[in-house]
């Protein structure tokens, strides 16, 4: 039926449309009497027709404007949101690239930063490498002078036992190995602790009750301890190398007086 409803709705127009044409061509007073002759139809029947159909386009020109309404607010929210999904895209890739960026900054400056420290630290070994080699260059030919004058002049030997230990340079120069082994961090910092501490310890019991030589002794060394690192030193010193490598291994402080403290046994080496 609405088929059928459709197509009448199609003859209807054609025929209004046939009779826009007519109308153009008829006088308005001549109308009524020429639809009832040569149509067999009265005016009025036409007129209310006429309304009908102009009613039904009314309502269906309504269905499809807001059929057309509908589809626009869809088809505009549907580019809204395409165009949300684009800015959040091309926001998203700005600071993802900005993040890589930042970051590869970073690297570039940890990266220039460890190539100097590295650099740095070359520099500063081979610094005190070449002062170490001059320091034992001179010991050495100081070591050969004076074998050299204490074979001529043989008086000249110091005669007390205090005299040849404090103006033996092996043991200074034995002393400052250790110290160099052990500033140069936690790799040698343990086997460096361990001479100097039995090299401290052997030295003091040289001395005897000595104190005064000791002290003298110990001032040319020129170690950067107190009395009391010293002291744990000396004490640590005395102690089982296998026992003295365990403490150190097992502690994470760096003073001798503290690291003594901690693992001093219960018959104290005096030192």
């Amino acid at each position: 039926m609405r088929m059928h409803w459709f197509k009448g709705q199609q003859h209807f127009q054609s025929f209004f449309a046939l009779l826009s044409e007519a109308q153009r061509e008829i006088p308005d007073k001549e109308l009524s009497r020429w639809a009832a002759r040569e149509l067999l139809i009265g005016w009025d029947r036409i007129m209310q027709v006429l309304k009908v159909l102009k009613a039904e386009d009314q309502e269906r020109t309504k269905v499809e404007l807001a059929k057309a309404t509908a589809g626009e607010r869809e088809r505009r929210k549907a580019e809204r949101d395409a165009a949300d999904a684009e800015r959040q895209r091309v926001a998203a890739e700005k600071a993802a690239k900005r993040e890589a960026a930042e970051q590869e900054a970073i690297e570039k400056r940890r990266a220039k930063e460890l190539a100097e420290a590295r650099h740095q630290m070359q520099i500063a070994a081979t610094k005190r490498r070449e002062a170490d080699e001059n320091d034992l260059r001179d010991r050495q030919e100081q070591r050969l002078k004076t074998r050299k004058e204490h074979r001529e002049t043989p008086q000249a030997r110091p005669s007390t036992r205090r005299r040849v230990i404090m103006q033996n340079p092996d043991d200074l120069e034995q002393i400052k190995q250790f110290q160099i082994m052990i500033a140069e961090g936690e790799a040698r910092w343990i086997e460096g602790t361990i001479g100097l501490a039995q090299a401290l310890h052997a030295k003091r019991q040289a001395f005897g009750k000595d104190n005064a030589a000791f002290g003298d002794w110990y001032k040319k060394t020129t170690l950067p301890y107190g009395p009391d690192d010293r002291a744990a030193l000396i004490n640590l010193g005395g102690l089982e190398v296998v026992r003295l490598r365990e403490i150190l291994q097992s502690t994470q402080s760096r003073s001798y007086e503290l690291i003594w403290q901690q693992a001093k046994p219960k018959l104290t080496i005096v030192s």
